[in-house]
């Protein structure tokens, strides 16, 4: 694509083969045959030239959807005018998608009516090594060529499922072939690429002379489901160069654009073009949904295998006037840390495992854990339940009930936590407290680049290790004393570290065994 975006066969029921059309600008361009069979890798996505950025400027989206790969080739004609060209690539061999190669012209954007009309130019071939590397042979208008591609990587790379979702409306990431709402604009499209809180879009369409034009966007996140950017006109060597010079690629502004969605398989395009040439230019909003040609399509996560659920990190307030922060897990251990009502000091971690699902949170075997006040209190661990509901990375709303008496929390998604964890971030001098339910004691330490911890109190030196966790903005650490008398004991203990660059703040928990107490670290960077 663009230069590099800133910081992003299962069988049916009855193993029959299905036949169907794919209908793309209203006319029939692709006869699908769709050969259902056993469970294979999924790869949908933005691929580019291997080695990665070595021809940064071109690129080709994949919609996989069962046995067929729809492909979106976004490079240059032989005036390095940005040109797309499309193909339906049908399964032949494990690994291996083939098919015709169509370019396609339509009416422009600003004024688009269906249908448009889709010319033969070639034949293309795709064959996957893995999930992380592929070739792209093709023939196109008589040149023959051969492409090493890999998957284009701007944050957290997703995973593709076809078939996990039946209900799109639930999927909790946009990563799909999108167009008009109800095919109703037959003829244009936009692939949106996910990966952590950024999408990078391409969006094929039509210029005033309806010759194909693709611009390209960076949208990352800019509030409650919602992205917008920079739209981008680009310009660069034709797509049968050799070499191709990335160097040659041009990048012009042609205006901004934004996707917003309701659901998982609805959303808004909004945006505003002028290519500067009088003609191309508009600014319009578009109702749209995913394409989809092998039902029930295909769902990807953010990155990271975070798929659905009430996973994630949310900030919100209680009805006792608490600010708090959840994190759930994606096996769904569960930490809600709270304040002391009507302030920002830590009150406590209400913890558990949890199950969500369909909107709904449920957990049965809760505890409140107090963050004591002193080195020496009378607090006890409180057992509660937790139910509540969720809208996945949008909104949480949590009822905790003690002792018969319940608190309400309503919490946003924090985006942050679709971010890799960085521990070079993290590396510092720390000043704060260890305890646990019964008291806590200041305390003084540090962590290396290495991931090492160490630290002490006025009764104990401890020591332990901090790794990211897997691609979302947590770590996991593990902490044991050194010397007698440690809250942590001989251990080790493990559990969940969470920074908050904000503030400079380290919160860690780990539990004891049988979850008789939770034993914490938290400081402050110096």
């Amino acid at each position: 694509m663009t230069s590099k975006p800133s910081r992003v066969r299962i069988r049916d029921r009855f193993g029959n083969v299905v036949s169907r059309l794919l209908r793309l600008a209203g006319v029939t361009l692709f006869a699908i045959s769709v050969s259902t069979a056993a469970a294979e890798p999924n790869y949908q996505g933005l691929w580019w030239n291997a080695p990665a950025a070595s021809e940064s400027g071109w690129g080709i989206n994949f919609a996989h959807q069962g046995d067929v790969i729809f492909a979106t080739w976004f490079t240059y004609d032989l005036n390095g005018k940005a040109w797309w060209l499309t193909m339906s690539a049908d399964k032949s061999a494990d690994g291996v998608y083939g098919g015709s190669i169509y370019t396609t012209t339509g009416t422009p954007f600003f004024n688009f009516v269906a249908p448009a009309v889709a010319s033969p130019v070639g034949t293309g071939t795709l064959t996957f090594a893995s999930t992380s590397s592929g070739t792209f042979v093709y023939s196109v208008n008589g040149i023959t060529q051969t492409k090493a591609i890999v998957p284009q990587v701007f944050g957290p790379l997703p995973t593709c499922v076809w078939g996990a979702q039946s209900d799109l409306t639930k999927a909790t990431s946009y990563g799909d072939l999108w167009w008009a709402a109800g095919g109703t604009e037959s003829g244009w499209g936009i692939n949106l690429t996910q990966q952590g809180s950024t999408i990078f879009a391409t969006w094929f369409t039509y210029d005033a002379n309806r010759n194909p034009l693709w611009l390209s966007a960076t949208l990352p996140s800019t509030g409650t489901n919602t992205f917008s950017g920079q739209l981008i006109l680009t310009g660069g060597p034709a797509f049968n160069a050799v070499p191709f010079d990335p160097n040659k690629v041009t990048l012009k502004s042609a205006g901004t654009a934004s996707v917003a969605f309701s659901n998982g398989n609805s959303g808004t395009f909004s945006y505003s073009v002028d290519l500067g040439d009088g003609l191309n230019k508009a600014t319009q909003s578009k109702p749209i949904t995913r394409q989809v040609f092998r039902a029930p399509g295909t769902v990807c996560d953010t990155g990271g295998g975070h798929t659905s659920g009430a996973e994630g990190s949310w900030v919100g307030t209680t009805s006792a006037n608490q600010t708090a922060r959840a994190i759930v897990l994606d096996d769904g251990t569960y930490y809600v840390l709270y304040s002391r009502s009507g302030n920002s000091v830590d009150g406590g971690v209400v913890q558990g495992s949890s199950t969500s699902a369909g909107g709904a949170f449920t957990s049965p075997d809760a505890e409140d854990y107090t963050i004591a006040a002193a080195s020496e209190t009378l607090d006890e661990v409180k057992p509660a339940t937790v139910s509540g509901s969720y809208v996945s990375r949008s909104t949480l709303q949590l009822t905790i009930t003690e002792a018969g008496a319940p608190r309400t929390l309503n919490a946003s998604y924090d985006a942050g936590y679709d971010h890799p964890a960085d521990l070079a971030a993290v590396v510092g001098k720390y000043v704060g407290s260890t305890g646990h339910v019964g008291g806590k004691i200041p305390a003084n330490f540090a962590l290396d680049s290495s991931g090492t911890l160490a630290g002490s109190n006025a009764v104990c030196s401890f020591s332990g290790t901090v790794t990211p966790r897997k691609s979302v903005n947590l770590f996991d650490w593990t902490v044991r004393s050194t010397s007698s008398m440690c809250v942590f004991g001989k251990g080790p203990v493990s559990g969940t570290l969470f920074y908050d660059a904000a503030t400079g703040q380290i919160h860690a928990f780990a539990l004891f065994a049988e979850r008789g107490d939770l034993s914490y670290l938290i400081g402050t960077k110096q």
